[in-house]
């Protein structure tokens, strides 16, 4: 008897701690719905970053002279920029000279602001990251025409091919333009 004295007090015990478990497991289970139900939903939401310059310039119809032209970043993030300058004689619709203008007998062109280094592939590069809403140096402080053009009907056209890839993570301007930037965020190629 006393063998079954034994297991009724086992079986009294194991009851009893399985009550308590469920105890606990219910008030735990009540306690985080109350919670949920005072704190309300996080709702996280994530906008992709946006990646827009655009090139501003001062030119007047009929001038010989492109100035003050740069590269606007219109982003809602901070880029690395580069540019590459297409000089050709245009006619009217747009057709091409087979001659190519020559720098310094055709035209002059001036850059001061060190800001862009010219590459081997042929852009110029902005050293560093421009800001939303910021602007580069002068890509161009001054083109002018100084000869005259090949042919009849056919004028100097200089336009900017610009580019821009978002500065974080810097990796991604490395990747896509084969750069190094450095620990000061500075561009070389």
């Amino acid at each position: 008897m006393n063998e079954n004295k034994k297991c009724r007090s086992a079986k009294k015990l194991l009851l009893s701690v399985l009550a308590i478990v469920l105890v606990i497991a219910v008030s735990v289970g009540i306690t985080l719905a109350v919670l949920s139900k005072l704190s309300g939903g996080v709702n996280n939401q994530f906008s992709p970053a946006t990646v827009d310059i655009e090139t501003e310039e001062d030119f007047h119809i009929g001038s010989t002279v492109k100035s003050n032209v740069y590269i606007d970043n219109k982003s809602t993030t901070g880029v690395y920029i580069r540019a590459a300058i297409a000089v050709t004689w245009q006619n009217k619709d747009g057709d091409t000279y087979r001659q190519s203008p020559v720098p310094g007998k055709d035209y002059t062109l001036t850059q001061t602001d060190d800001g862009w280094t010219l590459a081997d592939d042929g852009y110029y590069y902005w050293d560093s990251p421009v800001a939303a809403g910021s602007k580069t140096g002068m890509l161009i402080d001054k083109c002018e025409v100084i000869a005259e053009a090949p042919a009849d009907g056919y004028t100097l056209h200089v336009e900017i091919v610009a580019q821009a890839i978002q500065a974080t993570p810097a990796d991604a301007v490395s990747g896509s333009w084969g750069v190094t930037v450095d620990s000061n965020d500075k561009i070389s190629k």
